[in-house]
């Protein structure tokens, strides 16, 4: 069945970039059109405050801008964007007051009424912030709880919030980035939420065109983008989520660009052809497995240890190679940002069950717990290599204790809505966040728990034991004892295995020699090189 759909998949895919004369470097470099493969079968949602994949992020790192943005290919480096520039903060009455002055001049591209756009203003500024602190709009309402946001005067915005903290954590909340995403106001009140979201308006480099389901996106240049008209005239994200087929189009000369799998194997191998370079960069994504500790058996901490024991962190190295996955041992990742715990702490701790495979030590756990004989659990998987493949590598080894591990392989779109429906025993979550109470926050505050939170997100474990280092850490400016209660706090997920962490991912491109992304590619945010508009098809 699998080849059979990865055939099927290959063909669809193959099919719908038949109809793309492959131009030569020259006449690609005269017209300027960027075709990148997104590694997803359809769009899902194009609102910024909706959209929680990679694919996603692609897309709204092209239309949207932030009030400050990550320096394109540069990460961690924060910028001024839609503000003129970083401010500092002041105490007011015990809050904390953030005020940005805005760029002059920045227009929207245009949409039905206003054909030439129209000037982002302070009210859009507080419209989008009103609108992302809604759980009914946004899946990033949690983040934004208690912020009071007011227009100053036309180009001014004062942003409050009600305990003062590092401007660590807050400026990533107001940059080009999931929630900070600047919205247009009226543009969605002209077009209507149903038919913004499938043709979002925004102020970035690049305009929405056209949609072709499961098949591509079309964008053009922004003409009146603040930072100058793109080099580029056009960009197609093309919807290919088998790799096989993407590399066929590249090869082909159907794409100029292809967001690649997190496998050093496939690096290999698209070094070794003429006219194509490869990037790997940072920051990447760790790859963590949820356990939902209200779903019995695992609501037994035996049976979530057992769990652990049974795997390890160099089959996992294995699978994607050591200069694709670097060893994580908690859920920030120690070393990239402040907060995270390393190997040497969870030794110190005792944590034997998150260092060691030991399947005999599982076993014993599991009898202990009244499994002798183990049992099933269940799991909407993405069709994703680099989600799929890591299931299966634990799937393998839950079996060797006696455990079965039942899969059902679903598109990523519809896998992100299992997975926030509760529906799993197990949650592969891939994941970048820009610090550590966003990772905390959203993976194990228990406001965020799936479903049943005040503020449901991706707490798929159902923690609850944290909730005070995170809130603590927020409202602490000593850096110090802020990274100190980070750590303590992920200690105790640890002591009580609602996870276990493998590897942290390094992202990879593959692109023709002549694609030039016009900035260097060291880290991105957004998980692919991030074109902008200094982008450009180079002529050979």
């Amino acid at each position: 069945m699998r080849l059979a759909r990865t055939l099927l998949v290959v063909g669809l895919a193959i099919a719908a970039l038949a109809s793309v004369v492959g131009l030569s470097a020259d006449e690609l470099a005269e017209q300027q059109r960027l075709r990148i493969s997104v590694d997803a079968l359809d769009l899902g949602t194009g609102d910024p405050h909706m959209g929680t994949g990679t694919h996603h992020r692609v897309l709204y790192d092209l239309l949207f801008n932030g009030l400050v943005r990550y320096a394109p290919g540069q990460y961690p480096e924060i910028q001024p964007d839609l503000a003129v520039n970083l401010p500092e903060s002041r105490i007011v009455d015990g809050k904390q007051v953030w005020t940005f002055e805005l760029r002059e001049g920045v227009m929207t591209h245009p949409f039905p009424g206003y054909p030439g756009g129209y000037e982002i203003t302070a009210e859009d500024v507080v419209y989008s912030f009103e609108r992302v602190r809604d759980p009914s709009r946004s899946t990033y309402a949690s983040d934004y709880v208690g912020w009071e946001v007011a227009a100053l005067d036309t180009y001014t915005v004062e942003i409050t919030i009600p305990a003062p903290t590092s401007e660590s954590l807050f400026l990533p909340l107001v940059a080009d980035y999931m929630g900070g995403m600047i919205v247009p106001k009226l543009a969605e009140e002209t077009m209507g939420h149903s038919e913004y979201r499938m043709n979002p308006i925004g102020t970035g480099p690049f305009k929405w065109v056209e949609y072709r389901p499961m098949e591509r996106i079309i964008l053009e240049a922004h003409d009146d983008y603040f930072r100058g008209r793109p080099i580029l005239d056009e960009v197609h994200l093309v919807y290919i989520a088998e790799i096989g087929a993407a590399e066929i189009a590249l090869r082909r000369g159907e794409l100029e660009a292809v967001i690649g799998p997190m496998e050093q194997p496939w690096v290999e191998k698209m070094k070794g052809y003429a006219g194509i370079q490869v990037d790997v960069y940072g920051p990447g994504e760790n790859v963590t497995l949820h356990y939902n500790m209200t779903k019995p058996p695992l609501d037994s901490l035996e049976v979530r240890k057992a769990l652990s024991y049974a795997m390890s962190r160099e089959f996992m190295v294995a699978l994607f190679g050591a200069d694709i996955a670097v060893p994580t041992y908690s859920i920030v990742p120690y070393g990239y940002l402040p907060g995270g715990v390393s190997r040497e702490m969870l030794e110190e701790a005792g944590y034997t069950w998150e260092l060691e495979h030991n399947p005999d030590r599982a076993r014993e756990l599991l009898a202990a717990a009244g499994y002798p004989g183990g049992f099933t659990l269940e799991a909407y998987i993405s069709e994703r290599d680099y989600y799929r493949l890591p299931y299966e590598v634990v799937q393998e080894k839950l079996r060797t204790v006696g455990i079965e591990l039942r899969m059902t392989v679903v598109d990523h779109a519809t896998f992100h809505q299992r997975i926030r429906e509760d529906l799993n025993h197990l949650v592969f979550y891939n994941s970048w966040r820009p610090s550590a109470d966003m990772y905390l926050t959203r993976f194990f505050h228990s406001a965020s728990r799936a479903v049943v939170g005040a503020a449901p997100d991706t707490n798929f474990s159902h923690a609850d034991m944290i909730d005070e280092y995170i809130e603590g850490a927020r409202r602490e400016l000593d850096p110090q004892k802020q990274e100190q209660l980070w750590q303590e706090g992920q200690l105790i997920l640890t002591e009580n295995a609602a996870y276990t962490t493998f590897v942290l991912l390094q992202l990879t491109t593959a692109r023709w020699d002549n694609v030039d992304w016009g900035h260097p590619v060291v880290a991105s945010a957004t998980l692919y090189p991030q074109i902008d508009e200094t982008t450009r098809i180079l002529s050979r």
